[in-house]
């Protein structure tokens, strides 16, 4: 049987790991596992261009992100600290979401032992592991796993809306996506479905 001072000394130092893996994070916001559809929203949290949002090791089946919003010279960076993240599953819709979002960089580098420090680990048949929609635009995205989606891996695009003319061009036009050195796998549709076919819409 281990003595209590043993195991309090265990408990110190484990914590102590903890709270300095996320330090060296240079976290101004943090997103902690469990939980189902967890929503982030930058005009809640306040997030400031230059932010830096990370999402501790650990797994979640859904982040859903609104309003993340940089400036060109200061995106808001999202990204692991501590380890591994897996996000997602079989039964789950769009695992990872940015909507209404501009200038941001998704990037699984938070931890130099990980490669590819933020997993998709699958989404429901028709949905996509990485989606990025409502007017987001100027995103970087980069050192993420993704696989088993249920469509596409990475899809960054708004559909034409009979109801709402400002999805078309050119009251809205997306700029600047950087989509680099992810490992995008054994997907059920298209690895990344990247901008709208039809920006003039189409008849319904």
């Amino acid at each position: 049987m281990r003595s209590p001072i043993l195991l309090s000394v265990l408990i110190v130092f484990l914590l102590s790991a903890s709270f300095k893996s996320y330090g060296q994070c240079g976290c101004d916001h943090t997103i902690n596992p469990g939980g189902f559809g967890i929503t982030f929203d930058g005009n809640a949290r306040g997030v400031q261009p230059g932010d830096v949002i990370c999402i501790n090791t650990g797994f979640r089946e859904k982040i859903t992100f609104r309003n993340i919003r940089g400036t060109a010279n200061n995106p808001v960076i999202v990204k692991n600290c501590g380890g591994l993240v897996e996000i997602g599953g079989s039964n789950v819709g769009n695992a990872m979401i940015f909507s209404a979002s501009r200038y941001f960089k998704v990037t699984g580098t938070g931890d130099p032992s990980v490669e590819y420090g933020i997993k998709i680990i699958g989404s429901r048949t028709g949905s996509q592991g990485l989606l990025c929609v409502n007017k987001s635009s100027d995103m970087e995205i980069e050192n993420m796993e993704i696989t088993a989606a249920g469509f596409a891996g990475i899809m960054i695009k708004d559909d034409p809306k009979c109801s709402d003319r400002s999805f078309e061009r050119p009251a809205f036009t997306m700029y600047n996506v950087s989509i680099h050195d992810n490992y995008i796998h054994d997907i059920n549709g298209e690895g990344i479905y990247l901008g709208n076919s039809f920006y003039r819409g189409t008849r319904v």
